[in-house]
């Protein structure tokens, strides 16, 4: 896949599996950038805001960051995470987009997650190579998923 800007993927989902399974799925695709799974949504935004340990990736000021976040979690659910990024200053909101993938069927969800607009995408899980590609597609171009 060419680029002509970093890109990392953090993914944001309290279920391991599902995380690992999302990893290999953006492998098998052929990306070969930094994947970073977090299976706790509070420390996933404390990345974001740059606060990160020796076992994490440094946020690089210069990258793109696609953000996939499941909306139910406890504590610190999808809806706290996409609202308290909404205080962050536009000069850290400017590196991240995110697509929600969740298991939710419900209608009013994706309108609601879509009303944020840094969310390009809504998707059901599981993560598909083709949804990826066509995520990477999108996300490259500055547009919306569907």
């Amino acid at each position: 896949m060419e680029r002509n800007y970093p890109i990392a993927i953090v993914l944001v989902d309290d279920d391991e599996s599902v995380n690992y399974i999302n990893k290999i799925v953006i492998r098998h695709f052929g990306f070969d950038g930094d994947v970073i799974p977090f299976d706790d949504s509070e420390l996933a935004f404390d990345y974001l805001t740059g606060i990160t340990s020796d076992f994490l990736p440094k946020l690089d000021p210069n990258a793109r960051y696609l953000v996939f976040l499941d909306l139910n979690m406890p504590n610190f659910n999808g809806w706290h995470f996409l609202n308290r990024y909404l205080t962050l200053h536009e000069s850290k909101r400017k590196h991240f987009k995110f697509v929600v993938l969740t298991n939710s069927t419900d209608p009013q969800d994706k309108m609601q997650a879509l009303q944020y607009a840094d969310v390009i995408g809504f998707a059901r899980k599981p993560l598909t190579i083709n949804m990826f590609k066509d995520i990477m597609e999108m996300f490259a171009v500055g547009k919306r998923i569907g």
